[in-house]
């Protein structure tokens, strides 16, 4: 068994943090739609640290597997943002802001005016 670099020991450290951030992003797009009153915790995005330097050889299939899962997920993220602005849209539609005349009902005017 091959003993592992310190730049390799990094690598995989950093590749472990960025698949559980995917993972997270992943998890927000499944429960984009969740029906409880919380609103959906965004997390914090990890970056790979500047000063790795190259993949080491070893770590590039994995590196390259990420990558791919992150632009699926990114994909995924979009997908569920179009789908939510084009909610907000159609709400925004059916009830202009102008039906309201206070904070607490809408206010439609009927035949009689």
């Amino acid at each position: 068994m091959a003993v592992a670099t310190d730049a390799e020991a990094r690598w995989a450290e950093a590749l472990d943090e960025l698949e559980a951030s995917i993972e997270r992003f992943a998890r927000l797009a499944l429960t984009a739609y969740d029906t409880t009153d919380q609103p959906p915790v965004v997390p914090e995005p990890y970056l790979l640290p500047a000063d790795l330097g190259p993949v080491p050889a070893d770590l590039r299939d994995r590196a390259e597997e990420l990558a791919g899962r992150a632009d699926s997920v990114q994909t995924e993220l979009h997908r569920v943002r179009a789908l939510v602005g084009d909610q907000i849209a159609g709400l925004q539609k059916a009830v202009p802001a102008h039906a309201y005349h206070d904070d607490r009902e809408p206010s439609f005017l009927d035949e009689l005016g």
